[in-house]
């Protein structure tokens, strides 16, 4: 990309260098540009500071460059929650970038690129604005990846909500188009940097050397960099996980308060409205750029992304044919601008745009008429293309599942909620008395290993654990399905917004521990604690007539399927698809007081498998994963290591600490080891230590010293606090023989305040003779199928 107009080269022209760009590489900004007032001469290896010395980034490959900066990722010595891996935007010298961090701050919004670091970096071309953030990639590399219909159109979604939030924010974008919009790389940030590098390709490097030998070289690098082309291969081909990328607006150089007519225009052809051609081009004035520029820019970025990277006008807009897209001009235009097509209208370009369009939405549609982004971009509901033979079993609102045997059924009311081997309902049954009773219907999919989670339950008699009532196998148009019929639990996710007092914070922990101790004690080990698999009890909704419990869960949100092609076979798929119910929690806080009468249970026990066991695979999510696990997986490349009890205690930490941080998971990423050490000290002996970055200026005292404000408002006192973080620093060890058990947990001095909580448990544990006579059920929330 070439500078704009705004900014004229010196002295230095292409004849001076003995090795020109276009000899070697293509893709590189101008090297004329590297003189004072122009771009700071960066190569890889070089590590930029902050002024204070606080911070410092090393370059690890180039990300691209524009007509004012070049942008570079890099590693970082920060031992803040800044991801790994960052991206570096370096401005030229004397440029109006200085605001760039500061806008992109004023507008909180996780569709705009987050800012991690700015500060003014001093070179020999002068005074440089430094911006850290987020590493992208860009949606331009994004569109040659496969992917749903769906996928693409929350992206365009997300596009806009940034565009709405920008608008809402009083600021104009200015320069809206594909190469301003990013792609978030989650899976970078658990990378060893060898990998990464490895992914990102050899650097293609032209030496940069001056013909004049007396000739000064401060000014310029010693080689010139290439973009790296190589972080589109790190997205999954086909039919990737749809909510594991998310675009968001970045690079706001160009951006502006509404009515700001002091900054030039920068908007690039392709993307420029009508109104801007015909001031710059006919009323020759430098326009200002208002909200309704930003729209026509936003469509045009749409139509590319849709079309699959084919601009909506290549050679920008041209006033004479402009008729034939967006009809009559404005009266007070000059007319004459405008040719007259008669033989064209708008109707019929559209209708040849359409054509195209179309052929390229057919390539990527699924085989549904609709599907759930047509309702809403944030619904959750599972993947349509899983209804098919081994995938789930197809149900619709009021469905009765019956067992084998027949001496039960179970009627769907609502769903609660689905994982990715199983669909889990709020369903009565055919109990003989008047009390409706409600409960949790878990079907898993045909392929799915769950058919011993039941056994596995009720292996484990504790009243921190959900009781399962009933089990049993569903024959259907997919296969063999193993259902699991439970307590109604509302997920602990969904009560973190719930106002409690502490003290019943303290006590659901407390049984979550104990839930945790109870299954080592049976020879078991979890394998994926978290969250959204530990539930909260709900026993007012067993005193509910069926019209309360319906009217609090709200009228269910469904989306139709049928085929796109009338003669194929859907006999695996439901007639609509049903939304999960987000009303669970209202229940509890129209429920009463009574919080004495909430618990904490375990339940989905998927993952669940007997100590020493290695046959089952590595389910545990990132955000909860130990060291072990981690290192064993990234650098030792043992897909499924053997699962113990002290990686359960490193997972309970984690859900202690988002507990009472309220919500925040203490690694939101996911563990990376070159971090490791700020949290939990030095690693083992026996590990590679070279995946462990060296930062002596930052120790544990000091991880947990910031750690500690995100706790101590959930905490009872000072003293509260500190005791918290005393017992999570003897759970978070790299050592995982160190780590304390559940019993010595349980007796931890944070848990002082917590007395007879396992009395009150078996108060209200339900009685053997109960559950068999009643077939009692639970309502499971939206974890029970993770």
């Amino acid at each position: 990309m070439a500078p704009h107009d705004t900014y004229t080269p010196g002295r230095l022209m292409n004849r001076d260098f003995v090795y020109t760009p276009d000899e070697l590489v293509v893709d590189v900004e101008d090297l004329c540009f590297y003189e004072p007032g122009g771009y700071h001469p960066i190569i890889l290896g070089n590590v930029i500071r902050s002024p204070s010395g606080a911070s410092s980034y090393r370059i690890l490959h180039k990300l691209g460059y524009g007509a004012f900066s070049t942008v570079w990722i890099a590693d970082h010595n920060r031992s803040d929650t800044t991801p790994t891996y960052v991206a570096v935007k370096v401005s030229i010298a004397d440029n109006e970038s200085a605001k760039e961090a500061e806008l992109l701050q004023s507008v909180p919004s996780p569709h705009i690129i987050p800012v991690f670091d700015s500060f003014e970096l001093d070179g020999p071309n002068g005074r440089h604005h430094v911006v850290v953030t987020e590493v992208l990639c860009s949606f331009v590399d994004f569109l040659n990846i496969p992917r749903p219909v769906r996928a693409m159109k929350r992206l365009v979604w997300e596009i806009t909500k940034a565009v709405e939030q920008l608008h809402e924010a009083g600021l104009i974008h200015g320069d809206l188009h594909l190469r301003n919009v990013g792609v978030t790389l989650p899976q970078i940030q658990t990378m060893r940097i060898t990998k990464l590098t490895c992914a990102l390709e050899d650097p293609v490097m032209t030496p940069v050397i001056l013909r004049d030998m007396t000739m000064s070289n401060t000014s310029v690098p010693t080689y010139i960099t290439a973009p790296s082309t190589g972080l589109k291969y790190l997205y999954p081909k086909g039919d990737a996980d749809d909510l594991t990328f998310h675009a968001k607006l970045f690079d706001f150089g160009s951006v502006r308060k509404e009515n700001d007519s002091t900054k030039a225009l920068r908007c690039i052809c392709i993307s420029r409205s009508p109104e801007l051609v015909y001031a710059t081009k006919v009323e020759r004035r430098n326009p200002l750029s208002e909200r309704p520029s930003d729209i026509w820019a936003l469509g045009t970025l749409i139509f590319q992304i849709v079309s699959g990277g084919e601009p909506m006008f290549p050679d920008g807009v041209v006033l004479s044919k402009i008729t034939a897209i967006a009809g009559d001009p404005p009266l007070h235009w000059d007319q004459s601008v405008v040719k007259s097509k008669p033989d064209t209208n708008t109707d019929t370009w559209w209708s040849s745009a359409r054509s195209h369009l179309r052929e390229r939405l057919e390539s990527l549609m699924d085989d549904f008429v609709y599907t759930p982004d047509v309702l809403d971009v944030d619904v959750q509901v599972e993947d349509l293309r899983h209804y098919k033979p081994g995938g789930y079993h197809p149900i619709i609102l009021g469905d009765v599942i019956r067992s084998p045997t027949d001496t039960s059924s179970y009627r769907i009311l609502h769903k609660l909620g689905h994982g990715t081997y199983s669909t889990v309902w709020l369903a009565d049954h055919n109990r003989s008395d008047t009390t409706p009773t409600y409960v949790a219907v878990k079907v898993s999919t045909a392929d799915g290993e769950s058919a011993n989670e039941a056994d596995l339950l009720r292996s484990v008699p504790s009243s921190h654990i959900v009781p399962v009532f009933d089990s049993f196998e569903l024959a259907g148009p997919n296969g063999q399905h193993h259902v699991i019929v439970t307590e109604a639990l509302m997920s602990f996710v969904d009560l973190l917004s719930v106002p409690r007092p502490v003290q019943t914070t303290k006590r659901l922990v407390w049984e979550i521990v104990k839930a945790v101790e109870q299954l080592h004690e049976a020879g078991l080990v979890h394998g994926d604690l978290h969250l959204r698999n530990v539930g909260v009890t709900l026993p007012q909704i067993q005193t509910m007539k069926i019209s309360k419990l319906t009217c609090e869960l709200e009228n269910p949100v469904v989306i139709p399927i049928f085929m796109t092609e009338m003669g194929k076979s859907t006999t695996s798929v439901p007639t609509y698809i049903t939304v999960p119910c987000s009303t669970l929690k209202s229940i509890y806080k129209n429920g009463g007081k009574g919080a004495s009468k909430l618990h904490a249970k375990l339940f989905d026990f998927g993952s669940v498998r007997k100590e020493n066991d290695s046959t089952k695979e590595l389910c545990c999510i990132r955000i909860s994963r130990s060291p072990e696990l981690v290192y064993a997986t990234e650098v030792d490349g043992d897909e499924d290591p053997l699962i113990e009890r002290p990686t359960d205690i490193w997972a309970l930490g984690t859900v202690i600490f988002q507990i009472v941080s309220g919500g925040r998971p203490m690694f939101p990423r996911g563990l990376a080891l070159s971090d490791i050490t700020h949290i939990a000290g030095d690693p083992p002996i026996h590990w590679d230590q070279s995946v462990f970055k060296s930062q002596p200026d930052t120790n544990t005292d000091t991880w947990w010293s910031r750690a500690r404000s995100q706790l101590r408002k959930h905490c009872e006192s000072d003293a509260d606090c500190d005791t918290l973080i005393r017992l999570l620093r003897r759970i978070f060890v790299l050592d995982a023989a160190a780590r304390p058990s559940a019993a010595d947990i349980l007796c931890d001095e944070w848990f002082a305040s917590v007395h007879g909580a396992d009395e009150i448990m078996d108060v209200i544990k339900p009685q053997p003779d109960q559950l068999s006579t009643a077939l009692k059920e639970v309502t499971l929330s939206d974890a029970h199928a993770t």
